[in-house]
């Protein structure tokens, strides 16, 4: 399922199965990845409705093929995102759509691996799609697929900047008949700061929706970088999904959680970036079902996140400084808690098991290395 091993499609890096495994493992396992976007498109050649019906394994069975091996090691959601309208339609053919859209959706469920959720489409500022496209479709979409029985529901509108989607957001949800069947509401975070997420984190309060951060990425070599990024997101905007742009994709960008190498073609192994080991300390021990709790922090260089999940508490704090810290906990009512284990990443630890931190009456000290990602689980 490699691609962009030259930057486009048709040059895939083949491997083998055991290859296939490790890498998977390394990005549903070792890192802890709960989540993956499918994409859906004919890549610019099916141009009329009857030619979009014979799927490219690629944009289909592909992607289907991946969330089933994915599934067996801890996938919990997997959602279609078109990356445009197929060639046929424009951004007036919202029934058309909609009739296209119902059919590849009722195709997945056909496949096993029904869809707990579906995006209208991928930043669709780029491509001319207006807000009232976008709830009208979902309106069609929604109703159809209320007659169906089907579980999936709707995301929207997955657009390039939050203020892009905030304004769309507005027009859609302010729609009863739209709102009913909107599962989430998502944004990248492309050229602003992660401030910039305020106004939809405002609406998902105002409408009782979920939010998402649905693709964003960092070229960079410290871990801080994403770490900061996410711990902001979840902290401070109340994002409860974090997605991350790429998993893998060969070594033609240099954002992604796992680079695959080659050389003329051949495979010669993989490893976890700055950025991987970071989402790790995320991912791997906040796990679906998750509640965030409050945590505040006295010291501006010290951010926290606290969650409690089947009664068990996780915390994970950010050094953001470049020098060390020492830090006392309290963790409130903690219900008996004697130990927590601890695991680091930082510019040099990557990952890293640090040992046991002993918690007394909920309290307890710890030492923030420089520029540092500690998470604490029970």
């Amino acid at each position: 399922h490699l691609i962009g091993l030259r930057g486009t499609i048709e040059n895939g890096l083949r491997l083998s199965p055991s290859d296939e495994d490790a890498i998977l493992d390394s990005v549903y396992k070792t890192i802890g990845l709960t989540r993956v976007r499918a994409t859906i498109q004919s890549n610019g050649t099916q141009a009329s409705p009857e030619a979009s019906q014979k799927r490219d394994w690629v944009f289909a069975d592909g992607h289907i093929a991946l969330v089933k091996r994915a599934q067996k090691r801890g996938l919990a959601e997997w959602w279609l995102s078109p990356i445009a309208l197929e060639p046929w339609m424009d951004a007036s053919s919202v029934e058309d759509y909609a009739n296209w859209a119902i059919s590849e959706i009722r195709y997945w469920k056909s496949q096993g691996v029904e869809l707990p959720y579906y995006s209208i489409v991928n930043e669709p500022q780029l491509i001319g799609v207006r807000a009232e496209f976008l709830r009208d479709a979902v309106k069609l979409i929604g109703r159809q697929l209320a007659a169906d029985g089907a579980k999936t529901r709707l995301v929207v509108p997955d657009d390039v900047t939050p203020q892009l989607g905030a304004d769309k957001v507005r027009i859609i949800l302010s729609d009863p008949a739209a709102r009913q069947y909107v599962g989430a509401i998502a944004s990248h975070l492309y050229g602003v700061p992660v401030s910039a997420m305020g106004d939809m984190s405002a609406l998902a309060a105002e409408y009782n929706v979920p939010l998402w951060m649905s693709e964003f990425s960092v070229a960079d070599s410290s871990p801080m970088a994403w770490g900061v990024i996410v711990q902001s997101l979840i902290a401070d905007y109340n994002v409860s999904a974090v997605d991350y742009m790429w998993g893998f994709f060969g070594e033609s960008d240099a954002a992604q959680l796992i680079v695959i190498r080659q050389t003329s073609g051949q495979y010669i192994g993989m490893s976890i970036t700055p950025a991987g080991y970071a989402m790790a300390q995320f991912a791997r021990f906040i796990r679906p079902g998750a509640q965030r709790v409050e945590s505040k922090s006295s010291d501006s260089t010290v951010a926290a996140s606290a969650f409690i999940h089947d009664g068990k508490a996780t915390v994970v704090v950010l050094n953001e400084g470049t020098a060390s810290r020492s830090v006392r906990f309290s963790l409130g009512s903690t219900s008996g808690l004697k130990a927590m284990r601890l695991v680091r990443t930082s510019d040099s630890e990557k990952l890293a098991a640090i040992g046991t931190v002993v918690v007394s009456n909920g309290i307890f000290n710890l030492e923030l290395p420089p520029r540092s990602i500690s998470t604490l689980s029970q």
